[in-house]
């Protein structure tokens, strides 16, 4: 009759045991990818802004988090500046899409300089498409207005309006699909 009970406080300890280790692996995860997700979209900022200051515009570029841990960056090489926006965003997607199929990319953020419409207002900014391999994917909208005063005529972030909605996974649903 012990030795029933003994195996039922072990049977419980164990599993206790081994949902208090499911639940610290998922936390570090979800850490991992929340520090991969928000360090990419610091560099996208960075980029952005370097492009605006040299010229007042952005054209579309991407960063990324290679699987290696390093951080690179790509926009539209000299050919593809003959291209309209469209056709340059088409095919910077489409390199990514390629460098997560063949795995050499844990996340990677698309942003670009865009005009939104949303009720009748237009606002310029920036808009970052942030997709990470393990689930995340969503969209940030960075207003950017013509300052003034000390900033007059110059392109400026507005960060405390930044807005953030998800988005269907784009970059990273082909390699999913290979991976099973």
């Amino acid at each position: 009759m012990k030795f029933e009970s003994l195996k039922v406080v072990l049977i419980a300890l164990v599993a206790s045991a081994s949902t208090h280790v499911l639940a610290e692996a998922l936390a570090e995860k979800e850490k991992r990818i929340e520090t991969g997700v928000n360090v990419l979209f610091q560099e996208a900022i960075k980029a952005a802004a370097a492009e605006l200051d040299a010229d007042q515009t952005v054209s579309p570029f991407a960063v990324v988090l290679r699987s290696n841990g390093k951080v690179g960056y790509f926009s539209a090489t000299d050919e593809n500046k003959k291209l309209s926006i469209n056709e340059q965003a088409a095919r910077i997607r489409r390199m990514l899409k390629d460098l997560a199929i063949s795995q050499q990319i844990e996340a990677s953020t698309f942003g670009m300089y865009a005009t939104v419409s949303q009720e009748k207002v237009s606002e310029s900014g920036l808009i970052f498409e942030i997709e990470h391999k393990d689930g995340v994917s969503l969209m940030r909208f960075l207003p950017v207005s013509e300052g003034k005063g000390q900033n007059d005529g110059k392109l400026v972030f507005e960060l405390e309006r930044i807005q953030t909605t998800t988005k269907s996974r784009d970059i990273f649903v082909d390699s999913i699909v290979k991976q099973k």
